[in-house]
């Protein structure tokens, strides 16, 4: 009997190290709340809240540009980044001793913001990666990557797509991902998605607390390789040059094991293989 009651608890043990060596460490590499003075430029900033690569944002596309004086907004008002039309943002996620990881988890809180925009105006929002990024672009997505979601000033709903700029030998794949017949844009969203760089594939993409059921595209997207994933930032799109997107978060985290949970699994299951020795010694 005190033989049964030993294996099972060591048994529990055992249950007990694989549930915890199913949990993560969440380690945040970049975040952002946009802190800072109405007017600041998001060119050259520094995150505020963790920048473990020790990067600044660079700007992409349409993006305003100090030293031309050309582009479209993008800056802080209100503690938010404001970003208009075909504008993005992306910082580095390697240096400083920050070494290449194999899975993201990028999220990020925005509003679309139609109060300036004419009827028939789309706003989207993107989170996503980019390979490389510069201003004087007609278009803030080029060499991104991402998850984009969108809306009209019709309030007929909104729309969520992925963005593959180029690795498909294209400019822009757009396939649409799911849509949303009920989409408040005058409230504020959250959007997250995880990636692996492996595989290059996408998965457990949430908006507002809830996991987006993907409709089929009828191909396959795999994108989020290490070379396309060399930035994350944050992406706007509109089809009114006064049209705006605002974000007042983003983040980028990884996950790595559980060292110690797994070290709990990896000493149960030793000293139930010894256990049972034992027993069938005693036998």
């Amino acid at each position: 009997m005190a033989g049964k009651l030993h294996l099972g608890m060591v048994a529990a043990l055992v249950v007990a190290g694989t549930v915890g060596a199913q949990r993560a460490v969440a380690t945040v590499i970049v975040s952002d709340t946009f802190r800072g003075n109405n007017g600041d430029q998001i060119i050259g900033r520094t995150p505020d809240t963790t920048n473990l690569p020790g990067g600044t944002w660079q700007a992409n596309g349409n993006a305003y540009n100090p030293t031309t004086g050309k582009g479209y907004t993008n800056e802080i008002e209100n503690n938010q980044a404001l970003l208009g039309a075909d504008v993005g943002d992306g910082i580095a996620l390697t240096g400083n001793g920050v070494p290449t990881e194999t899975s993201y988890t990028i999220s990020g809180t925005f509003t679309l913001d139609f109060s300036n925009a004419a009827s028939g105006d789309f706003i989207g929002a993107g989170l996503g990666f980019f390979s490389q990024v510069s201003t004087g672009n007609t278009h803030g997505w080029y060499d991104s990557y991402g998850i984009q979601v969108a809306s009209q000033s019709d309030g007929s709903g909104a729309e969520i797509f992925l963005l593959d700029s180029g690795s498909n030998g294209t400019t822009y794949i757009y396939p649409y991902l799911t849509k949303l017949s009920s989409f408040n844009a005058a409230v504020s969203h959250t959007l997250s998605y995880t990636v692996n760089t492996v595989t290059g594939d996408f998965s457990n993409v949430v908006l507002d607390g809830s996991t987006v059921v993907l409709a089929a595209t009828g191909q396959t997207y795999s994108p989020f390789t290490p070379a396309n994933t060399a930035l994350a930032g944050i992406l706007g799109a509109s089809s009114g040059g006064n049209d705006l997107t605002e974000f007042s978060s983003f983040s980028v985290a990884t996950s790595v094991p559980d060292v110690s949970a797994l070290s709990l699994l990896a000493i149960g299951a030793g000293v139930l293989v010894l256990a049972g020795r034992r027993g069938v010694a005693r036998a």
